[in-house]
């Protein structure tokens, strides 16, 4: 999957400064790499402002830094739709996954559930 690169020199540096603010209150970049399962590098590229979190880490950070996801999404410029539409495709995935583990009826019921969230999404 290809980063997510600032798509202005401004909003690389201001989710910079946001992050490493927050950042700064609860640990090092060592503490936040391993709390969100990334590298230590990836955490100073962020707050550096030459690259920015892809959707599938926005709920780790909300979770971490304590705001809703929309705010994280904001700030990294991160459309919303394509990051519901991120958790979708791991939701389908998941479900494919598990197909042989759960019962017929929720299996079917779970499909049809993603399938309406999907066309929700398109």
């Amino acid at each position: 999957m290809p980063t997510n690169r600032a798509t202005s020199a401004t909003q690389g540096t201001e989710f910079a400064r946001w992050f490493a603010d927050r950042r700064a209150d609860i640990g090092t970049q060592d503490d936040v790499a391993k709390r969100l399962g990334l590298s230590r590098p990836t955490i100073a590229r962020w707050e550096s402002g030459t690259s920015l979190p892809s959707g599938k880490h926005v709920s780790a950070i909300a979770k971490l830094l304590a705001v809703s996801d929309a705010e994280v999404a904001m700030r990294a410029g991160i459309v919303l739709d394509s990051l519901y539409s991120e958790r979708a495709l791991s939701l389908a995935r998941m479900i494919d996954s598990r197909a042989g583990s759960i019962p017929e009826e929720r299996f079917e019921a779970l499909t049809r559930g993603l399938d309406s969230l999907l066309t929700a999404l398109a």
